[in-house]
């Protein structure tokens, strides 16, 4: 019985710890669980930024090329326009006739101002690029941010996965110890039903093994009456004998 305590005692101590440990899992595996939505939710509304970022840049770049196209053709057009301008004066006195009728308008509002096409076309230019290493620069962070949270993802599974499975193993090694705790809990009932029950045999066979003492009163009493049953003995002996005693003598007998 004082083994089958101990082992009790061994197995709640068990029991206890593993409450413990799987309270302590239980806390570990929620906590990654929220890291793990949280980091996944803002991870996608960032991609979900870069992307429409970088959609915005790629359009403005190619707004913005498409306008650099229009503009350098024109002021090509115009430059050439401004190159073929000669006034009727020179022809003239180069013995020309000029083919060209006068329309009644200065045609070097045709020609474009050449020197402002440069500050523009540059300008164009600079928006352009910004577009592009915008492109480039989100393009690049949304790779790296990709990169990262994948990692951080990976290993927060990994962990995940190796909490959960030991939150399972001690699961299973609590409900066996819970079952051995009242399959220990039953014997030792069990004995201990036994053991009262054998007691109280014991306790009523005692009177027969261990009489218990007699007081001094109740001893006096048996002895007497011992003696006087030995007189009336001998004086049954005196009267079948042959030689007859008198009746008194009975009662003056030395005891």
């Amino acid at each position: 019985m004082s083994a089958l305590n101990g082992q009790l005692a061994d197995n709640e101590n068990t029991r206890d710890q593993l409450n413990e440990d799987l309270a302590n899992l239980a806390q570990q595996i929620s906590e990654l669980e929220s890291a793990l939505a949280k980091a996944t939710k803002a991870k996608e509304d960032e991609t979900a930024e870069n992307a429409e970022t970088v959609k915005e840049a790629e359009e403005g770049a190619q707004a913005v090329s498409e306008a650099l196209d229009v503009l350098d053709k024109f002021y090509k057009t115009a430059a050439k326009a401004s190159l073929l301008e000669v006034s009727p004066s020179l022809l003239q006195s180069a013995g020309m006739q000029p083919d060209l009728p006068d329309a009644g308008f200065d045609n070097k509002a045709l020609t474009g101002g050449q020197s402002a096409a440069k500050g523009i076309l540059g300008m164009l230019e600079v928006i352009k690029s910004d577009f592009e290493r915008t492109v480039k620069v989100t393009t690049k962070a949304e790779k790296d941010a990709a990169k990262e949270f994948m990692e951080f993802e990976t290993e927060s599974k990994q962990s995940l996965a190796v909490k959960t499975n030991t939150q399972s193993a001690k699961q299973a090694r609590l409900a066996e110890t819970v079952t051995t705790i009242e399959e220990d809990n039953d014997s030792l009932a069990s004995e201990q039903t036994l053991l009262d029950k054998a007691i109280q045999e014991l306790l009523e066979l005692e009177p027969a093994c261990f009489p218990k003492e007699e007081s001094y009163a109740l001893r006096v009493a048996k002895r007497e009456q011992e003696i006087g049953a030995l007189k009336e003995a001998l004086c049954a002996l005196d009267k079948e004998g042959p030689v007859q005693t008198e009746a008194g003598d009975c009662g003056t007998l030395g005891f």
